[in-house]
């Protein structure tokens, strides 16, 4: 009788090494889905920030702003936050914000008392995206925004008025767009008068539901430099900055990837790279590395040093001179069991809010 021939398999060696090769093709594609994922919701983010700063730009341009009533030195805020205190200045117009016929359509709409009722929660409201809020002026104070549950309001948008120069007419305005982490997080709120830019006595500092920038002062670190690196379109502007003393406690409202104001010329700078105050080492103000924002200033393809106003400081006129300037940066949310009020800054944690920040000019 003929017997059958035999008939070999794969042995335990060639399975396990089968098994393993395919483990660690299933991780390197399973690897892939946080990254999709994350990449996803940055796109997803990036584009809802360009659509909510447009939207302001249009209500900004919508309610008008007055350049006779702006400097063209400083920043002045245009949120729902700020807007009360316009409310204040002579002549019919009352705000700087609100051209003659808004306010008078405002008042139409929600009645003569208006301005000093209803004016912050009305911009708070307006402020909000996605914009489907509805503002019901029956309500009873703090409650008159009405949000829609199924389409909640994750963003916030406030922006940074200034002339462009001391005699011009045009106005340049600054757009930043940040998401708000939950209904009952609170952020820094910085209080001071938004007309004068003298800051409030003695509560500086309280809590507000809205993210928006606030003002902390940097300074050059003595001895460094200013390095340049080459791109393929444009070159980049590197400068290494600190906080100062008396803003020492603001140094963590700083984050990686934060995009940083300059009050006086308009400049944005986004952090490079950050490195925070060791409490350990006396008077140690952290460092803080800087490169020029590539959305500012129209992305000029070269960047000469004697463009002083380049830099978020100035360039150096003797060696190891200190210059000091006030930027305004979005602070990530207030720490637990911070007081509602403070003569000094508050503490912060987590992540940096703000999705983006725009310029246009009207």
């Amino acid at each position: 009788m003929k017997q059958a021939a035999f008939k070999s398999g794969f042995s335990l060696t060639e399975v396990l090494m089968a098994a393993g090769i395919l483990l660690v093709g299933f991780l390197l594609i399973a690897g892939t889905f946080p990254v999709g994922v994350k990449l996803t919701a940055v796109a997803t983010e990036r584009t809802i920030g360009v659509i909510a700063s447009e939207e302001a730009m249009a209500k900004i341009h919508l309610y008008g702003i007055d350049p006779n009533l702006l400097p063209y030195d400083r920043h002045v805020p245009f949120d729902g936050i700020s807007i009360q205190q316009y409310w204040g200045l002579t002549g019919p117009q009352k705000s700087p914000f609100i051209s003659n016929e808004a306010f008078a359509n405002l008042r139409r709409t929600y009645g003569a008392t208006f301005a000093q009722t209803y004016a912050d929660e009305y911009f708070q409201a307006e402020s909000l995206y996605p914009s489907t809020v509805f503002f019901d002026p029956s309500a009873a104070a703090g409650a008159r925004i009405k949000t829609n549950l199924d389409d909640p309001q994750r963003y916030f948008w406030s922006a940074l008025c200034r002339r462009l120069d001391q005699t011009s007419n045009e106005i340049q305005i600054t757009i930043f767009v940040s998401r708000m982490a939950g209904q009952n997080v609170r952020y820094p709120r910085y209080n001071f008068n938004r007309v004068t830019g003298v800051p409030m006595t003695p509560a500086t500092w309280s809590a507000s539901n809205y993210p928006t920038p606030v003002p902390v002062m940097v300074q050059t670190i003595t001895g460094s430099h200013i390095g340049f690196q080459q791109g393929i379109r444009w070159t980049y502007y590197f400068q290494k900055i600190s906080v100062t003393s008396a803003d020492k406690a603001k140094a963590m409202y700083i984050a990686k990837d934060a995009i940083l104001l300059d009050d006086q010329y308009g400049r944005m700078m986004r952090v490079q790279d950050i490195r925070y105050p060791d409490p350990a080492i006396a008077n140690d103000l952290g460092e803080i590395t800087l490169i020029r924002a590539v959305d500012s200033d129209g992305n000029p393809a070269t960047i000469i040093p004697a463009d002083g106003d380049g830099l978020l400081i100035r360039e150096y006129a003797a060696a190891n001179t200190i210059y000091q300037r006030q930027v305004w940066v979005i602070p990530p949310a207030l720490a637990p069991s911070v007081p509602a009020s403070s003569s000094t800054p508050p503490k912060v944690v987590g992540r940096n809010p703000c999705v983006g920040v725009f310029q246009g000019q009207l």
